[in-house]
């Protein structure tokens, strides 16, 4: 009997948290019906830095271009904060492409300050899983900002892009909104955010 209520206790949070996840995630490419300019959207490219795992470790593999999907908004996990510093999880729109290597910087790699912070709830594999992809992304910093570059040049100018990560093992690829690690501080990042406007 106890053991039946734990079980519904445990899949009403995670139904709670799905649902509170869907709702604060963003559509990253909101078309418009009033724009006869973007029939696409604003934001229709996703520029994929895929990692790849080998000998356990994640290491940079490549940069491809692919076509934005609506029904992958979960995956990219996009939610934007307010200000220059990283969003909500380590996807972010490239507003203007002059300033590319300083939206990977601060919105990409600045992302992964969130393993500073001490009070989070990161598991010890979890951490080590984080610090991996910092570390290729990092590394390997030059070479994306460039293959970048040249992946979105014959991109027109009216078109905007996005850049978000993409972890591929064998024939088994997954995006951010994937792995629970990302969902997770993506809710404490919201749940702090709030406790922190409510105190003003």
């Amino acid at each position: 009997m106890l053991e039946a209520i734990k079980e519904i206790g445990e899949y009403i949070l995670k139904t709670e948290e799905r649902n509170l996840l869907e709702t604060l995630v963003e559509e990253i490419n909101p078309k418009s019906t009033f724009s006869q300019k973007l029939p696409k959207g604003r934001y229709p490219n996703a520029v994929v830095i895929v990692l790849n795992k080998s000998d356990g470790i994640y290491i940079f593999q490549s940069v491809v271009l692919e076509e934005y999907f609506e029904s992958k908004k979960m995956q990219y996990l996009y939610r934007k904060l307010s200000g220059n510093g990283p969003d909500f999880s380590p996807t972010a729109k490239v507003p203007d492409r002059s300033e590319l290597e300083k939206t990977f910087t601060m919105k990409i790699l600045g992302w992964f300050k969130i393993l500073e912070n001490k009070n989070n709830n990161v598991l010890c594999d979890e951490q080590l899983f984080l610090k991996n992809i910092k570390k290729a992304l990092e590394e390997n910093k030059t070479q994306i900002v460039q293959e970048i570059s040249e992946k979105i040049n014959d991109i027109p100018k009216k078109e905007g892009i996005f850049i978000t990560l993409k972890f591929s093992n064998g024939d088994d690829e997954k995006y951010i909104g994937d792995y629970k690690i990302f969902k997770d501080l993506f809710l404490e990042t919201y749940e702090k955010k709030t406790h922190k406007n409510a105190q003003r």
